[in-house]
Parts: structure tokens; C-alpha cells; sequence
């Protein structure tokens, strides 16, 4: 009999430390179903429809060689001057980054009396030989090669007209009429989506 009270008696205590191991499992259970504020997102459990929790893996770690630094293209006066052949020797500040001109170098040249500037963001080779509409040119460029010489100096262009005018007529696309520009001198604006076809070369 005190055998079987020594069993009884294990046996109860055996009951209730699997009871207390139940207990704190449910416990830990609901603690990781908790998000936790601490952690980065990636290691949060996640619950889907189903109701099954998935623990989601942390993105690798990039190494140095993932990062390569930005190399400038070096100076190249061949390629900015291909830029100005066609551009009665002008050429944008953003062709000159093409050609791998920095605005700091730009300065340099035009210290130097190599290039100057003609309107903002806009340059021109000073030994470059003069042309007869180098004005339609900058205002073309101003444009962003967008503009199209149109009305009153389009028929200058063509011989159409007896009297030279007085300025510049541009026609925009119609979606830069909400834009505010600095227009240049002398340039009179229109707003107009002029078809491929209608532009003459």
C-alpha cells in the first residue's frame, strides 16, 4: 500500500509538471503569435488565411563588391565637338556631361575663352565658323530640340516672306503651355502638337 501511494504520489506530481509544461507552451505559443516591436519586419511572424504562422528569412547581406562606384566619362573634345557640328557650334549642358564635361570643367574653358555661353544651360565653340540662323539654332536647343520654327520665320526660311521678322517665332508642344519659362529675347511662343509630317527638315 505505501508502494502504491509512493506511485499515486509520483504519479500526481508527473500530472502536474506536464500540466505546467502544457501551460507555459500555450503561453509561449500566444507570445510569439504577438508581433514583436523589437524586431526588424522580416523576422515577424506572419499569419495567413489558413491560420498557419511562417517565419519569414532575413534578406541576405550585400557585400562590397554588390556597390560599384560611378565612374564620369573622361573629357573627350571629339565627342563635344560631333555635338556642335550639327548645332552651328552649340551645344547643351547636358551633351557636355555626354561627352564627359563637368560644370566645374565648363568653367574652366570658358575662363580660357574656348567656349561661351549663350544662354543658360547652352555654349558655343568660339573658333567654330559662323552661320546665318545661329539665333533659330539657340532657341531650338532652348527648347530641348523640342520647338519648331513655325509662322512668320518659318516663311523667312522658305523664301516666302519680302520682310524679315523682327523675332523668333517658336511653336511648343501644347503640354509645355503650363510650364513657366524664361523665355529668351526676341522669341515669341506658340502652343501647338505640330505632326511629324509637317515639320520640314
Amino acid at each position: 500500500m505505501p508502494a502504491a501511494s509512493s506511485n499515486s504520489e509520483h504519479l500526481g506530481e508527473v500530472g502536474d509538471r506536464d500540466a505546467t509544461r502544457t501551460a507555459s507552451r500555450e503561453s509561449s505559443s500566444h507570445r510569439m503569435v504577438a508581433p514583436n516591436a523589437s524586431r526588424p519586419p522580416w523576422h515577424r511572424p506572419h499569419r495567413h488565411s489558413g491560420g498557419h504562422r511562417v517565419r519569414l528569412s532575413s534578406p541576405r547581406p550585400l557585400s562590397r563588391s554588390t556597390f560599384q562606384p560611378v565612374i564620369a566619362p573622361a573629357p573627350t573634345w571629339d565627342c563635344l565637338f560631333e555635338f556642335a557640328v550639327g548645332q552651328d557650334g552649340h551645344f547643351t549642358t547636358k551633351q557636355a556631361a555626354l561627352a564627359g564635361y563637368s560644370p566645374q570643367l565648363l568653367l574652366k574653358y570658358l575662363k580660357n575663352g574656348r567656349v561661351t555661353r549663350v544662354l543658360r544651360g547652352i555654349y558655343r565653340i568660339v573658333h567654330f565658323p559662323a552661320s546665318d540662323h545661329e539665333d533659330l539654332t539657340t532657341i531650338w536647343l532652348w527648347s530641348e530640340q523640342k520647338g519648331v520654327v513655325s509662322h512668320e520665320t518659318a516663311l523667312m526660311l522658305h523664301d516666302l516672306a519680302d520682310v524679315l521678322p523682327r523675332k523668333a517665332h517658336l511653336t511648343l508642344p501644347a503640354s509645355w503651355a503650363k510650364r513657366r519659362l524664361r523665355v529668351p529675347k526676341g522669341v515669341v511662343l506658340y502652343h501647338h502638337d505640330v505632326p511629324r509630317k509637317e515639320r520640314a527638315a
